[in-house]
């Protein structure tokens, strides 16, 4: 039987993954947001109504035009174990006592608990006939909703697939993690001579490339699983970052030897020493003049690198600022992250020219940036207290989201083919609506 979903946020007090919950201060504390995509071609009348096991019946008439989407919220909810029904009906709101409705469902039996999100499942079907389901309706988290999806052990990069799926590395586990947009997940143990993997990234040649530990520290994965190892000509260089470039090569950077390498889709390496010693270039990203663009979190840099191999480095105003991530930013200038308190996000343009923002949650540690969807900047913070979702707008305002307190020590994020932001937590992928 096919079957209408219908999220269920339960909002308290504060706010609930950033946002404000409906309602006044004098209202009990639950909201149910409802989104059916399509309404029944007849439907003119939504009737829901939530009987809790404690507290007040709610019930509310929500009006539906034939064939459109709709959204409402059923406010006024007391917290606890809940019983919901629907009813449909082909009169205008609001409803004459009486009337006999259209489409029914099947009760619902859910908890409505603070700050979590479930899935309210309707079976919507004609009155009629109860055997004909003729609601077929997607219902989607509400905007900014984050959906945790607990697996994996010390998950580290994340990276949209070239299959829509979003591929993820699991040092600790030494696999290498693909999960669907609804959560589905499969693990590919990793080749022991490639170590923990740390980041993974897209190749032109349409597999997975994962920078390793070990002595085969770059990994080519296909997306059905096979898999090739390469060796990096100078040992223990710790490749951190890998990222495709418009040259048809992956680039890496190497922390531990102050290198650059590039490694083509046949497995072939070439490294490029970074002028500054001791530099520790850490993360990289192509930048909108086709160049790479790294961190260096030692010498306080943001280093240019042509494919053809000529460094330029860019000293960042605020010193030992210890830039860590990067990403190229939709104004077409670099973005990155400052670790070091005063903690910044700073902007540089391909030109070399710098501008910072404080970060309003200074005492949690930026990791991870990337661009979203949304036209918006997106980057983790963690520490041992708690974990931020940030959104920066180029215009320069932040904005906080708290995933679930399940959610720690949240690390590597990244625009997935769904339009929503995915990120990775120590042992969970979440997941972070922006639409």
């Amino acid at each position: 039987m096919a079957r209408a979903l219908l999220p269920l946020l339960a909002a308290t007090g504060g706010s609930a993954c950033g946002e404000t919950p409906a309602g006044d201060a004098g209202d009990p504390i639950g909201v149910v947001r409802f989104d059916l995509t399509t309404a029944p071609v007849d439907a003119r009348c939504a009737v829901i109504t939530a009987t809790p096991a404690g507290g007040a019946v709610v019930t509310r008439q929500f009006s539906l035009l034939p064939g459109q989407t709709a959204v409402f919220d059923l406010t006024g909810l007391t917290l606890g174990v809940t019983t919901f029904n629907e009813k449909v009906f082909t009169v205008a709101c609001p409803v004459p006592a009486a009337t006999v409705a259209t489409w029914i469902a099947d009760p619902v039996i859910a908890t409505v608990e603070m700050g979590l999100v479930l899935d309210v499942n309707f079976a919507l079907r004609r009155a009629a006939d109860p055997a004909v389901v003729v609601a077929h309706s997607n219902f989607p988290d509400p905007p900014n909703a984050i959906t945790e999806f607990k697996v994996g052990n010390n998950n580290q990069a994340i990276v949209g697939g070239p299959d829509g799926n979003l591929w993820f590395t699991d040092r600790n586990e030494s696999s290498v993690g693909r999960i669907t947009p609804s959560g589905a997940v499969t693990l590919f143990p990793v080749s022991a001579s490639v170590g923990g993997p740390i980041a993974i990234a897209v190749g032109p040649d349409g597999n997975l490339w994962v920078t390793g530990s070990g002595p085969s520290g770059i990994l080519r994965l296909t997306p059905t699983g096979v898999q090739a190892a390469f060796a990096i000509p100078t040992a223990d260089s710790n490749p951190t970052d890998i990222v495709a470039a418009r040259d048809g090569n992956l680039w890496f950077t190497e922390s531990a030897a102050n290198k650059i390498g590039r490694v083509s889709p046949t497995g072939t390496v070439t490294e490029f020493i970074v002028p500054t010693a001791a530099s520790a270039p850490t993360q990289i990203a192509l930048g909108s003049d086709g160049n790479l663009w790294f961190t260096e979190r030692n010498t306080n840099k943001i280093g240019r690198l042509t494919t053809a191999g000529a460094f330029a480095e860019f000293t960042i105003p605020t010193a030992a600022s210890s830039p860590l991530g990067i990403t190229a930013g939709p104004d077409g200038a670099l973005w990155f992250l400052e670790t070091t308190s005063p903690r910044k996000v700073g902007r540089v343009t391909t030109a070399g020219v710098f501008s910072e923002l404080t970060i309003p949650a200074p005492t949690r540690t930026p990791l991870s940036i990337t661009a979203g969807p949304d036209g918006n900047l997106w980057f983790t913070q963690t520490n041992e207290s708690g974990s931020i979702i940030a959104r920066l707008t180029t215009a320069g305002v932040f904005t906080l989201f708290t995933p679930p307190s399940t959610t720690v020590l949240v690390n590597g994020i990244t625009a997935g083919a769904d339009g929503n932001l995915w990120f990775t937590g120590f042992s969970s992928i979440a997941r972070i609506r922006t639409q």
